[in-house]
């Protein structure tokens, strides 16, 4: 696909969270490939901070993150009233985990 950077302001927004810096740029630039404003941040705190600002059209959330936790980045932006599609990203995959993250209102766990 061959994005328009003059498009840009078109381009569905997507926050990433992830700790590993690695991790978040491949993200990232797989999906700027894809055409999609990407915003990375590296902890839930952040994403707490700037999530109404953003307005992002969707979130990706890594599970595990140094201070809150992915699960209570998006437990706590379900009690807000934010309704922002979550996918939780995690290399954690037993069952109860993802039962968890579902249960907190994430809408797929990858």
């Amino acid at each position: 696909m061959t994005v328009n950077d003059g498009d840009r302001a078109r381009w569905p927004k997507v926050l990433v969270v992830e700790d590993d810096e690695s991790q978040l740029l491949a993200l990232t630039i797989g999906l700027e490939r894809e055409g999609m404003a990407v915003t990375g941040l590296r902890s839930g705190a952040e994403a707490l901070a700037v999530h109404d600002e953003l307005c992002p059209d969707l979130l990706l959330l890594d599970v595990v993150l140094g201070g809150l936790s992915g699960i209570e980045v998006c437990r706590e932006l379900r009690a807000r009233g934010r309704d922002t599609p979550i996918i939780m990203v995690s290399s954690r995959s037993e069952e109860m985990d993802v039962v968890v993250g579902i249960e907190v209102g994430a809408d797929d766990y990858l």
